[in-house]
């Protein structure tokens, strides 16, 4: 049965002309009319808007590239570039929109509070700046140096030409500020509570949260500033960081308007999922190794004595269990980096995976950050033996498999993983280095920046696509910052060590300054 999970504020969003996937209706926020202020808008409706267009951002490109360089997805189709390492500027350069989008709306909204100076707005003002840090944090991760100390200040102080800030200044900063906030967070003292749709206003779980951000932070920069990464990964530690699934940070999802569905499930099922999306080859042998999440990941190979499907006939197929062949030997994932149909459509169906729909429901929920993620960065801290408060390398692998086995148990419909199944996994890959980095990769399947992100910083490496071609390090800028904002775009340029004429495929190959990794 499925629970329906109603947003406050649902009607406000719905007049702003939202869609799954398109926010373009705040793009103009400079304009005085949008500006926020006590007098043309109600803050706390705007907070919620902050925090849905936050946990939707790039929902959808996620699926389309970073998910095919972390080898969860391979297809044959244009519509998604990211298994074949192209470049194509519609799926590009969505990211940037975070600039004209939340980036914008949480300085904006920080203006407000902070002129108005109440002390009752004390933690709106902490929340606020966490999840600036995770705004950020998330942007600079996608492309290095990027507009930070100047950004959204376009009507606030007359900045139209941002300067593109140093990532390590970047990390800096927000790991100061989310120190200050973390510890600024007061029980006593009033939050929002019905506009908050992420944690009702539970001030002791934003903490979690900004501490897990924090923890995250300082693991990604572990080698390129391990006196700092060690520092903030003890504070974190030590603060509390999520180590549950039902602290999660995870934004509610409805079968109701498009706007309130699943960005993912409905990209997939709009867009004919089945014609264009499969999972990768590696990622499916990984699977098929003994990993109980096999049977909740893999969404079987249209069977057989089916007839050719056409577009309509798959939008049925996807909702008929009974159309697919789920045993788990005859699973096959499409090879990475194909750049051609190299099969009939009809074989396309029959022979390759398909991804479960069951993690892909309208009201699945959109998750940001999970249990999961913060066992494994403990057990990578402890293992390079940094105060972990007596949590120890094996300890916090087994929880962190553990924790994303369950999380998944979450998933109406999915064939749930059992306590026998983890116990005997965890006896058939017990805790080392290489299964501390395959477990990285495969439980950040759901979000697969993240997936990306920490395969650069620690691995595993995988390897290259049928090409030879090496993953990406990095996504290339917005096509548009060469003429908007040519001086500070070329000065970001030369401090990542690109020349002023790189093409935006050539910045594939630069690395930001947390990855170090050879």
């Amino acid at each position: 049965m499925k629970k329906h999970i109603y947003l406050p504020a649902l009607a406000f969003l719905l007049a702003a002309g939202f869609t799954a996937c398109n926010t373009d209706s705040l793009a103009d926020m400079d304009n005085p009319k949008y500006m926020v202020t006590d007098e043309t808008a109600d803050i706390g409706m705007l907070f919620t808007n902050l925090e849905v267009n936050y946990s939707r951002r790039s929902a959808v490109t996620a699926l389309r590239i970073p998910a095919g360089y972390a080898k969860y997805y391979a297809t044959h189709s244009l519509i998604m570039p990211g298994d074949r390492y192209q470049y194509d500027g519609s799926y590009f350069n969505e990211p940037w929109d975070m600039f004209s989008n939340e980036a914008k709306m949480v300085v904006h909204i920080l203006s407000v509070l902070e002129k108005e100076n109440s002390p009752q707005m004390a933690n709106n003002i902490a929340i606020l700046n966490i999840l600036k840090g995770a705004i950020f944090s998330w942007g600079t991760d996608v492309y290095g140096d990027i507009p930070y100390s100047e950004a959204g200040e376009a009507y606030l102080e007359g900045m139209l030409s941002p300067v593109f800030d140093a990532q390590q200044d970047i990390y800096r900063s927000i790991l100061e500020t989310l120190s200050s906030s973390c510890a600024a967070l007061d029980e006593s003292l009033p939050s929002w509570r019905t506009y908050d749709v992420i944690y009702k206003g539970d001030i002791s779980a934003w903490r979690q949260f900004g501490y897990s951000l924090m923890l995250r932070m300082a693991m990604r920069m572990a080698a390129a500033d391990p006196e700092s990464a060690r520092r903030y990964a003890e504070e974190a530690i030590k603060g509390g960081v999520i180590l549950d699934n039902a602290a999660n940070f995870s934004i509610p999802c409805v079968d109701n308007q498009n706007s309130e569905r699943n960005p993912v499930a409905y990209a997939m099922i709009y867009n004919d999922p089945e014609k264009y999306w499969k999972l990768g080859a590696d990622f499916v042998e990984a699977l098929k190794d003994s990993d109980p999440r096999r049977k909740v990941i893999l969404g079987g190979k249209l069977r057989e004595d089916l007839p050719v499907p056409n577009s309509g006939i798959m939008n049925t197929y996807w909702w008929d269990d009974t159309a697919w062949d789920y045993t788990v030997d005859l699973q096959r994932g499409y090879p990475h980096g194909q750049d051609v149909q190299f099969a009939p459509y009809e074989r396309i169906q029959k022979d390759f995976t398909r991804p479960s729909r069951y993690l892909f429901d309208y009201e699945s929920p959109v998750v940001r950050l999970a249990a999961h993620e913060m066992y494994f960065c403990i057990a990578k801290a402890a293992a390079l033996g940094w105060n972990t408060s007596g949590m120890t390398a094996d300890d916090m692998y087994r929880q962190g498999v553990r924790a994303n086995m369950t999380f998944y148990n979450s998933y109406p419909g999915v064939n749930r993983i059992t306590d026998a199944e983890i116990d005997d996994y965890l006896a058939y890959r017990p805790y080392s280095e290489a299964s501390l980095l395959r477990e990285m990769w495969i439980a950040n399947y759901m979000d697969p920046f993240q997936g990306w992100f920490y395969i650069r910083q620690w691995g595993p490496d995988l390897a290259p696509n049928i090409n030879g071609v090496d993953m990406p390090r990095r996504m290339p800028y917005a096509s548009s910052e060469q003429t908007r904002n040519e001086a500070n775009y070329l000065a970001a340029l030369a401090r990542m060590g690109m020349p002023a004429d790189v093409t935006l495929v050539g910045q594939f190959t630069y690395r930001c300054w947390w990855d170090v990794r050879k």
